[in-house]
């Protein structure tokens, strides 16, 4: 995170809602802020709205399991499945990849609200190649990573997990942060970064795109993603749709996304998320 600052800074112009940043008398240059727009980040404001045009805009039917419900807006995913076992998992992935190779993009991020936990929570989300098995929740198959609720483990490509974050549930808002020019996966909770979950991970071809991916197994859980504020949101001060659900205390699902915006508490300069990513990163190069 960014110090303070010494002594008084001089006045700032702002794009998109992004405060471009100010120099300290007598101190270095301070690090070009990151602006996240759609939940794709980098510095060049222009660079990352034109790449924020082809980032993810929902979970998509035809990319999902069949016992895994998509509401017409995209954003809220149920289980309808039975929920005996493992092989009743359902996940689904999201309607176009991570734009990861457009100019400008150094890091991409989403946030869940769990609406319910449904009978155990076993839900899980993270990222996912295209082509990997649906009826696996994220992280159990190669390709995938992915943070599990009800034990809080990361799970890399394999059924077996290891020990990573807090458990979470239904209210609770988690992210997923790639940063894309480190090769990082992490997780946040509740606006709370919880660390490094797997290095290394890139994407330089098509055929290496990653997707945002999410994964239930047992009946009754329902969760809604936020992608965050678009550039014209940003302009007009509005609220991202999505992730908010759950504190209006988990009703049915919002038919065709109405009464949508706002619904988030939105924190200035967080681009529509709980978590602020824009800070986290613009520390992160400091």
């Amino acid at each position: 995170m960014d110090g303070p600052a010494n002594g008084p800074a001089a006045a700032v112009a702002t794009t998109n809602g992004v405060r471009q940043g100010a120099e300290v008398p007598g101190g270095p240059p301070p690090p070009p802020p990151v602006v996240c727009i759609r939940g794709v980040c980098g510095t060049d404001v222009a660079a990352v709205t034109a790449a924020a045009a082809a980032a993810p805009t929902g979970w998509s039917p035809a990319d999902t399991w069949e016992t895994l419900s998509i509401a017409p807006d995209k954003r809220r995913a149920t289980y309808d499945g039975v929920g005996l076992a493992d092989a009743d998992a359902a996940s689904g992935r999201t309607d176009v990849p991570i734009p990861s190779t457009a100019a400008g993009v150094v890091a991409y991020y989403y946030e869940l609200t769990v609406v319910s936990a449904g009978e155990c929570g076993f839900i899980g989300f993270g990222l996912s190649k295209a082509g990997t098995r649906l009826r696996r929740l994220p992280g159990w198959e190669p390709g995938t990573v992915g943070y599990h609720a009800d034990d809080g483990h990361r799970f890399v490509g394999s059924g077996v997990g290891g020990s990573y974050g807090p458990t979470w549930t239904t209210g609770d808002t988690v992210g997923c942060l790639w940063e894309v020019h480190r090769g990082d996966v992490s997780f946040t909770k509740n606006g709370v970064h919880l660390g490094v979950a797997r290095t290394g991970l890139t994407a330089n071809t098509p055929a290496d795109a990653l997707y945002p991916m999410v994964g239930m197994r047992t009946r009754g859980e329902d969760v809604e993603a936020c992608w965050g504020l678009s550039a014209e949101d940003r302009d007009a001060g509005r609220g991202a749709g999505g992730g908010g659900a759950a504190a209006e205390g988990g009703g049915a699902a919002a038919e065709g996304g109405a009464a949508a915006a706002g619904r988030l508490a939105v924190s200035p300069g967080s681009a529509g998320f709980q978590f602020d990513v824009e800070g986290f990163l613009t520390g992160r190069a400091a």
